[in-house]
């Protein structure tokens, strides 16, 4: 199915083309991505530029790629697979062009994930479910979500601001934990909402201000100087300064205070607008009687009582501030209504719409909890996971679970609801979007990312389904039949970057009791992440543990692809030493890599776009190296000089495009080139790690030295 020689393994690949794309794509993806939260996802467009690329023969023209890629696809004859399918990406993407697939994850969640993208979605019943739920427990969880207005009119909240309090041990102050006074920053009028640092009373005040004088107390509040700066506290009265982490107290984190809200409301004319309101009797008694349900309740509640797992963690976040058990994470009204609303869904008997609706409580989780802050930029609510981590702040903010009446807020339920549907109704009319006139332009391709799904691996074989998904290590997949895949699509573990089922292991604890079994009797009771892939310290055996894994898995690869397979992946690191275990585990498995080029791998965001953050992916194809095809390795000589060459030419070719590219996508794709030179001249498995050694002082020098990049990576630890 694959041509003898694909435009895949050729340098004559759409990179400048695609490049706009996936930089739009990056900040706006497809909506059947948004229904549950993965992280680190490969864009579509690249997945889908990769298929198509390795389906078209080198001889076609450059601009038959574009065609292409706004065309219906049936390659109902290719068969994928994707070893590390994580938010499923791959597995999307192939199915909409029709071909049968393998997905395989060892993290449940994102097994569920994958499994909900693509199975058949009876929308009409999820609606009747969804009405059904909200005539139960609707009203109810509404009405611990409301506040009155200054004119005595009971209005929706749309948000809670909450703060740390902080007794400071030198003086025994206590004090609010602001990192400034600032609510909302209308840059568009010149104007900001601001509040009392002593009693809350909020101002709508000029930008340019920098203070202002309480109208209802008297105080002077400066807006930008707050108690607390990049996790640090500074005590207002006597000036002792420390890590807010370190008050962090053994029975869980720092108290908290409500202090003021944002609500929803109908002016004279039936206009739906915004207010802020400082926080009074009314809504602390709202707060105490749901708190007060809570307690009643509680025993009989299905919220999570785990502990945060300590043993093996990546990062120690938020253990380190306090945070002993899941449900800490949460307050007493979010794991009130959190827990009604799962314990309707958990009790639906229909499997595909109690699935559906179960993924879409997950989602809502992060958007649900007491890690979520506010962009005031923006005027919305940023969730737990914005950046990739637990990171905990001292002034969270507290969604509207159920979500307002009219238009404002972000993340409730019922909206969490929408977007799942949204998903859907893409998955079952997709298109890919044409920038290339004026407006952008939506192009249906007349494909659907909906597939039969089983976790039977002989039911698959018997063509009883088209996505084979399970959720297991890749290691072992000795089930699976010889020369039975065409093509391998993956993005790997990137070494030490991020622990996916560490922090999935915070939707998981809610979900477990009732996810499918996959074939399993019981589920584990957190997420595998300490058997996962990846190097969570700079020891020797973390390491080791990596490239075996990753050895194993890509030998099944090998062994599972037919003779005229490929495996085609995505991989980025400024690091030597995660290259090295690629080229390793690679070289192990028994695989040549035919090609290397660059693909824009991320969107513009305030978010990891520090400098010498990567923002370009290299793609690695790869062939089995069956037969002879080690033996007539080359030697060394020549391999600087055919490693710099290569990487120059890409370079010259960013250059002339105008492409945006950093000193760190260099040195990448400088890495991954080395990559591809130092198997094709190794004789032994250590060769490769000496070859790539020997290339790593030339691509350093080379790329500080280059006219876009010098100077810039001198001080920076990349080895």
């Amino acid at each position: 199915m694959i041509p003898t020689k694909p435009k895949i393994e050729t340098e004559r690949v759409p990179i400048e083309w695609l490049h706009d794309i996936a930089l739009r794509e990056g900040n706006s993806k497809k909506p059947i991505y948004h229904i549950h939260k993965w992280w680190a996802r490969r864009q579509g467009s690249i997945f889908r530029t990769l298929l198509i690329l390795s389906m078209i023969p080198s001889s076609k023209r450059i601009d038959h790629v574009a065609e292409n890629f706004y065309s219906r696809h049936a390659f109902s004859d290719l068969t994928v697979l994707d070893p590390f399918m994580g938010g499923g990406t791959s597995i999307v993407e192939a199915s909409k062009c029709g071909a049968r697939t393998i997905g395989i994850d060892i993290d449940p969640v994102a097994w569920f994930t994958t499994k909900k993208e693509i199975e058949p979605c009876p929308v009409k019943q999820i609606h009747s479910a969804f009405a059904d739920i909200e005539q139960s427990i609707g009203s109810e969880i509404q009405s611990y979500y409301q506040t009155r207005t200054p004119e005595g009119q009971v209005v929706p909240v749309i948000y809670y601001f909450w703060v740390d309090l902080i007794t400071c041990p030198h003086c025994g102050t206590q004090f609010e934990a602001h990192p400034h006074y600032q609510l909302f920053r209308d840059r568009k009028n010149a104007q900001q909402t601001v509040f009392c640092k002593t009693c809350h009373e909020i101002e709508s005040i000029p930008l340019s201000e920098t203070s202002f004088t309480c109208r209802k107390c008297g105080d002077v509040t400066e807006v930008k100087k707050g108690t607390v700066s990049h996790g640090t506290f500074t005590c207002p009265q006597c000036h002792y300064s420390a890590a807010a982490s370190s008050l962090a107290r053994g029975d869980g984190p720092l108290s908290k205070r409500l202090f003021v809200l944002e609500y929803e409301f109908e002016d004279e004319e039936g206009k739906v607008s915004r207010s802020y309101k400082t926080v009074d009797a009314y809504d602390k008694r709202v707060f105490k009687r749901a708190e007060r349900r809570f307690e009643e309740l509680k025993a009989e509640l299905p919220f999570p009582r785990d502990e945060i797992p300590a043993k093996g963690r990546s990062d120690q976040r938020p253990l380190c501030h306090g945070y002993k058990h899941y449900h800490q994470l949460f307050n007493a009204r979010q794991l009130l209504c959190l827990s009604l609303l799962y314990r309707e869904i958990v009790a639906i008997r229909d499997n595909q719409v109690r699935e559906y609706l179960m993924i879409t409580f997950s989602n809502c989780l992060s958007k649900n909890n007491m890690l979520c802050s506010y962009a005031f930029d923006y005027r919305r609510l940023s969730p737990l996971f914005s950046v990739h981590a637990f990171n905990v702040i001292n002034r969270p903010v507290e969604n509207n679970i159920w979500g307002s009446t009219k238009r404002f807020g972000r993340g409730s339920f019922s909206n969490c609801v929408k977007q799942m549907l949204r998903g859907k109704d893409y998955a079952e009319r997709c298109y890919e979007i044409n920038y290339e006139g004026s407006k952008p332009k939506r192009v249906v391709t007349g494909e659907k990312a909906t597939a039969s799904v089983t976790a039977d691996v002989r039911e698959w074989y018997r063509g009883k389904a088209q996505s084979l998904l399970l959720n297991r290590s890749s290691t072992n997949l000795q089930d699976l039949r010889d020369g039975s895949v065409d093509l391998v699509l993956t993005d790997p573990p990137y070494y030490n970057n991020l622990s996916y089922s560490e922090l999935s292991d915070f939707f998981y604890v809610w979900l477990r009791d009732h996810l499918p079994c996959n074939g399993k009797d019981t589920r584990s009771s957190h997420t595998p992440f300490e058997r996962a892939l990846y190097v969570s310290s700079n020891d020797g055996s973390s390491r080791l543990r990596f490239v075996r894994g990753l050895t194993e898995v890509f030998a099944e690869c090998d062994r599972l692809l037919r003779s005229d397979g490929l495996m085609v992946l995505t991989y980025h690191h400024r690091k030597l030493d995660a290259w090295d275990g690629l080229a390793r585990a690679l070289y192990d498995a028994g695989f040549i890599v035919t090609n290397v080029f660059p693909v824009r791998s991320e969107g513009k965001s305030g978010f990891h776009s520090t400098a010498g953050t990567i923002k370009w992916d290299a793609v690695l194809v790869c062939r089995s190296a069956k037969g002879d095809v080690l033996e007539k390795a080359c030697g060394t000589r020549g391999f600087l000089r055919s490693v710099m060459a290569r990487h120059s030419k890409w370079e010259r070719r960013l250059q002339q495009a105008n492409l945006p590219y950093g000193w760190a996508d260099s040195l990448s794709l400088g890495y991954a080139i080395s990559v591809q030179q130092a198997i094709l001249r190794a004789r032994f498995s250590r060769d490769v790690s000496l070859l790539l050694g020997r290339a790593a002082r030339y691509l350093t020098e080379a790329v500080a030295q280059s006219p876009g990049h010098r100077g810039q990576i001198l001080n920076c630890h990349i080895f």
